[in-house]
Parts: structure tokens; C-alpha cells; sequence
């Protein structure tokens, strides 16, 4: 998660209301949805878990809150679940008559009865009479509403969420139970900011955090993929007519090659002289497919005369370019009793090749259980699909090794099962019947890597050293990047851990908006949606459905967000004014830039929360044990 959603999140979530100093300062929702069109609701559905309070902190307090001098509005304060609080109000018969009265008033200034100049007393049954008792009614409602909340809703406004108010009596029952000579009673709730509760008695104190950094995050390597991807970009695609599709071994031509059963560990060292057996069968394996994405010179243990001869062979070796090999070949009468011998040859070398580039049509049905044909499986057809058999890391295992030796005009069935870490949900272990048709079959040829290709492998540079230095300096900064950026995750991953917060309604569905409001501005900066999709997208049901779906993933955000704002005021950590005003203009100027609405103080605010979050994580940086693991 970036830096920036958490800091934003706790400017524009977190934040108090503010103080309740008028009727209007009070945004409020109806359970009863005929009053929606009067205030600014807010939905009345939680999707994030609610923990129960402990029976002593639902504590009960009684108040009285002053109204103009006159009678006291009686409230009852109760703590709910979801750091919230109950508010069961009475409100006394003089102030349910002052506002009687002064509903009446603005129904005379406003309506013009027949027979009346304006100014002059309207009598109080032809008034009603006039608008309608239900009107008045209902208006004298809200003006009682509008004018208790306030005082009511006063021991929280320091701590009550933005929009958080909502009434909890039906407004039929209020109406059912008025009148001007009883009190009246009605309940309403706010959601308050939330209280963090540290697990550990150090707190954030000696905190350790194991970084894990993906494999895939190495400067080196991905310097060399990029520059094989750039130098493959330069290649002539070319007709093949004379064979099928190959694969690796083929290629390099290893005529004398098997798939056998092989060690699984990947970084084993063996030795001619190697010979204890293994006892579990099961430490080896079978190589489906001819593709392992290696980019470094491994180990390969192997009988084939042809392996070896490729590794003696400079011009055999020319051959086999860009696509590392990590494999081990054992005879096969040896496999069975899971024992390595000196017939064996241990060389080092490394396995590159082009591969091919073929057009096909696919389609594919589900098989049943009875072996039967069951439905189209849409999601897998394409029609002039274009496949790289370098880049097959996407490919359903089995895929591309069924597809060995297809011709153009060829057509070929196979069965396949999808793993059961496939990303389509609805496919995994479904058992399916592919159709795939060859329409044609391309071969790169490469240009020869010297220094007369450097200038178009990377703009200004004149030899092939230097273009590797400027490639590899560009992913030792992405590398740089990636690493604080795990840091950072893993720094707030820990903290979420070590806190525990009664998750409020309001603070749930403000960050779940935003979320998710984010993930469709990204899709249209994409050009991923058109209007009809963005307005189906940004329906209340589709809101919803995410909110319910990322239930877990926005309360972890949340409590990472508030344990972070405890900490930069626990520890009275500070930004420099000059830091605040460049990142205002900044994100000023960014708004201009496409011609976006902006709010100044909301831009300011949100700049705040980044400059805390990004003073919260460096001092845990510096306070704290990091260890990193590569993965």
C-alpha cells in the first residue's frame, strides 16, 4: 500500500466534525428514507466488522443540556459497538411549543392565504388548515430536531466523524407519539473518533520487521532482461514454412534429449562423485515445459552428449540465446532409486535461446466428472491470439508443451486442468478440452550485439558497455525504489498487528470510498472503461459489493493509519513550514496542470497526513530492528 493512501485517509477520515455551533452544522441521516431529499444522508449499511464493547466500558451517563434558558433537554449517553454512542433525548413540552410556534411563523411568511394582506395574523386553525396538519406536524419534527441535536450531541464534538449523525427512531414512530402536550423522545447516534489500543506494553517501541523482497526486485537481473527485451524489440519476425513449432531443446539442437525425473532443489551443488541416495521419492520432479526463466549461468547436471557439446561449441553456442535454463538431467535407469553417480557430467553453462512466435485460434470446453463435454469456456477462447514462447510465465501449465511441433494449418486437442492457483476463481481445478488452430509461425533473427547497435538499443549511447551501464543504473534505482516501498509495507503491516481499534461505520465506508474511487480513476486513466461501464462502476450496489469484498483490507488500512497518527504525537515529531508550502504548490500545480477542481485547505490538509505518515516511518526506520529476506 502507498505511503500517500494512508496519509490521505487520515486527514479526510479521521477528522473530527468540528463543533456543532448551529442547527445547520449537523448533517444527519434518516432510518426513514421519505426524509432522505431534507438532509445528507449517509448509508445505514456497515460492512466492516464490528467487535462488541467489554460490559464495563458501556458506560451510562445522564445529562441535562440547557435550551435558552428555559426547560433542559434530558439525554441519556450510551457507548455501542463501532465507536459509536447512543443518545436517547427528551425533550421537554416548552421547547416542543417554541418550535410550534416558530414553524407557524415561517408558514405565514411564506404562504399567501386567500384573504390575508401579507403581514397580517393569519389565525392559527386557517393556517393549518391551509398548509395541512400532516405538514405542520412533520415540519415541527425537524424543527425540534434541528434545534436539540446540538445540545445533545455537545459531550462529542471534539470527537464526533464528519456525517456520522444518524436518527435512530423512525420518523412514523415520532410521528405516531407527538404532541404538543407530552415529551418527546427520540434516539440518534454519532460515530467517534476511535480509540487505538496498543497490545503490547512497549507499543511501537523495539518493534522487528522481517522485509521480504521478491526475487524479481534485483538490478542486475532484470538490467540483463531489459536489455535482451530491448535487443529482441530490434528483431526481423520471419515466415516459417519447413517445420513446426520448437522448443528449446530442439532449437539448440539437442537431438538426444528426455524429460526425466529431476531434483526440485534449484540451488543444489553435485559432483561427479556424488552418490547417497535420497530418501524421499518425491524431492523429484518433471519438466513439462521447455521455458524456466533464468538469467544467470546454473549448474546443469546432465548425460546428453548434446548439453555438452553446445558447451564447447562457440558457435553452437551463439545459437541458444536469452531464455536462462535451470535443469537437471539424470539417466533414467538411475531415477528410480534416487541415486546421483559418476556416470553423470557436472558443467556450468548458460541456456538462451529466441523462441518462436506463433498465431493461433483457441477454444476451450470444460470437461465433466463422466468425461462428457460440458460448457464453453469463454474466458479462454481468442481468436488470433498472438503467443511469444519466451514470454509463457502466464500460460496454463502444459499449454505450450502440447503445442511442440504444430504446423500453420494444423489443429490439435488436448486436455488440461487448470492449477488451483489459477487467477480465475471460477476455473481452478476444472479439467478442460483446448482446441487451438495454427494460423502462422514467425522466427526472430536478431542483429548481432556489438557497438554499431547500441545508438538504437538506448538513445545516446555509442557502445554496447555503456547502454548495460545506463540500464543497469536505471533498475539499481527501481531496485532502490521497490525496497523502500516493501520497507514501508512492511513497517505498516506490523503496526496493523500490533494494535487493536473498534472500527466506526463512518471511518469504514469514508476510506472504503475513497479506495475505491481511486481504483476508478486509475481504470479511466487506463482508457480500461468507457461512460457506461464507469456509470455502472459507480452505482451504490457496486460501492457496496467492494466495500463488502475489501471489508478486511480497509479495516487493516485503517488501523495502520491510526496507529500511525498516535505515534507522530505520542513522539512529537515535526515537518518543517518551508516542506508544507512546496508540496501545497506542487499539488496545486499538478491540479492545473488537468484542469482539475481543487479545494486549497483540503490539499493542505491531506499534505499534512503525507508529511506525518513520511516522519512516523523514518523514525521507525531508525527505531527499529529491519531484517531482509529474499523470497
Amino acid at each position: 500500500m502507498e505511503l500517500a493512501t494512508i496519509a490521505v485517509a487520515v486527514g479526510s477520515a479521521a477528522r473530527p466534525h468540528g463543533r456543532f455551533s448551529s442547527p445547520c452544522a449537523v448533517s444527519i441521516s434518516w432510518n426513514n428514507p421519505s426524509l432522505s431529499s431534507t438532509s445528507r444522508s449517509l448509508s445505514t449499511s456497515s460492512a466492516s466488522r464490528r467487535r462488541r464493547l467489554p460490559a464495563a466500558s458501556a458506560a451510562v451517563e445522564l445529562r441535562e443540556a440547557a435550551s435558552g434558558g428555559g426547560d433542559s433537554v434530558r439525554v441519556t449517553e450510551t457507548l455501542q459497538p463501532g465507536s459509536s454512542v447512543k443518545f436517547s433525548v427528551e425533550v421537554p413540552t416548552s421547547i416542543i411549543q417554541e418550535c410550534y410556534q416558530s414553524t407557524l411563523q415561517e408558514y405565514a411568511k411564506r404562504f399567501k392565504v386567500p384573504g390575508f394582506r401579507p403581514g397580517k395574523t393569519i389565525p392559527e386553525n386557517l393556517l393549518i388548515n391551509y398548509v395541512g396538519p400532516q405538514h405542520v406536524q412533520d415540519a415541527t419534527i425537524e424543527a425540534i430536531l434541528k434545534h436539540t441535536l446540538p445540545q445533545a450531541l455537545s459531550s462529542v464534538e471534539e470527537r464526533a466523524l464528519e456525517d456520522s449523525v444518524r436518527i435512530l427512531t423512525q420518523f412514523d414512530d415520532m410521528r405516531s407519539s407527538f404532541s404538543l402536550d407530552d415529551v418527546f423522545r427520540y434516539d440518534v447516534a454519532v460515530d467517534v473518533v476511535p480509540e487505538v489500543r496498543w497490545l503490547s506494553e512497549d507499543k511501537y517501541k523495539n518493534l522487528k520487521v522481517v522485509v521480504e523482497i521478491d526475487e524479481a526486485v534485483d538490478a542486475e537481473k532484470a538490467a540483463e532482461k531489459e536489455l535482451q527485451r530491448r535487443h529482441k524489440a530490434l528483431g526481423l519476425l520471419r515466415i516459417v514454412a519447413d517445420r513446426g513449432l520448437q522448443g528449446l531443446l530442439d532449437r539448440a539442437s539437442i537431438t538426444d534429449h528426455r524429460t526425466d525425473e529431476t531434483p526440485m532443489e534449484l540451488n543444489v551443488h553435485l559432483s561427479a562423485s556424488d552418490g547417497e541416495s535420497l530418501d524421499d521419492p518425491t524431492r523429484y520432479r518433471h519438466i513439462i515445459d521447455f521455458g524456466v526463466s533464468v538469467f544467470i549461468p546454473t549448474p546443469f547436471l546432465t548425460d546428453s552428449t548434446g548439453a555438452i557439446s553446445i558447451a564447447r561449441d562457440l558457435v553452437k553456442h551463439e545459437l541458444t540465446k536469452h531464455m536462462g535454463v535451470d535443469a537437471y538431467y539424470t539417466r533414467k535407469d538411475i531415477a528410480p532409486s534416487c541415486r546421483l553417480t559418476s556416470e553423470l557430467f557436472l558443467l556450468t553453462v548458460e541456456f538462451t535461446l529466441i523462441g518462436d512466435l506463433v498465431v493461433l485460434d483457441i477454444s476451450a470446453e470444460s470437461i465433466n466428472s463422466d468425461g462428457s463435454k460440458g460448457e464453453k469456456i469463454s474466458s479462454a477462447e481468442s481468436t488470433g491470439f498472438h503467443l511469444d514462447t519466451e514470454e509463457n510465465n502466464n500460460l496454463v501449465p502444459g499449454f505450450l508443451g502440447s503445442l511442440i511441433g504444430i504446423r500453420p494449418g494444423e489443429t490439435r486437442s488436448f486436455p488440461i486442468q487448470f492449477p488451483e492457483s489459477f487467477g480465475q476463481e471460477s476455473l481452478r481445478g476444472v479439467c478442460a478440452q483446448f482446441t487451438v488452430v495454427c494460423k502462422e509461425l514467425f522466427y526472430r533473427e536478431l542483429p548481432e550485439m556489438d557497438d554499431s547497435l547500441a545508438g538504437k538499443l538506448l538513445p545516446g549511447c555509442t557502445t554496447i558497455d555503456e547502454v548495460q551501464q545506463r540500464i543497469l543504473d536505471r533498475c539499481k534505482e527501481v531496485e532502490k525504489t521497490a525496497i523502500e516501498q516493501a520497507t514501508d509495507n512492511a513497517i505498516l503491516d506490523q503496526l496493523g498487528k500490533l494494535v487493536e481499534v473498534d472500527v466506526p461505520r463512518a471511518l469504514f465506508q469514508e476510506q472504503g470510498q475513497q479506495l475505491y474511487g481511486a481504483k476508478l480513476l486509475q481504470l479511466q486513466a487506463e482508457r480500461k472503461l468507457d461512460k457506461d461501464q464507469l456509470a455502472s462502476l459507480s452505482s451504490q450496489r457496486s460501492v457496496q459489493a467492494y466495500l463488502e469484498d475489501e471489508k478486511e483490507n480497509i479495516t487493516r488500512i485503517i488501523k495502520q493509519m491510526l496507529a500511525v497518527s498516535d505515534i507522530f504525537k505520542s513522539e512529537n515529531l515535526q515537518y518543517s513550514t518551508e516542506q508544507l508550502i512546496k508540496e501545497v504548490e506542487n499539488s496545486v500545480a499538478e491540479f492545473k496542470q488537468y484542469n482539475q477542481d481543487y479545494d486549497e485547505n483540503n490539499i493542505k490538509q491531506q499534505v499534512q497526513d503525507v508529511l506525518e505518515a513520511a516522519k512516523v516511518l523514518e523514525w521507525l526506520k531508525e527505531n527499529c530492528t529491519i531484517e531482509y529476506v529474499r523470497r
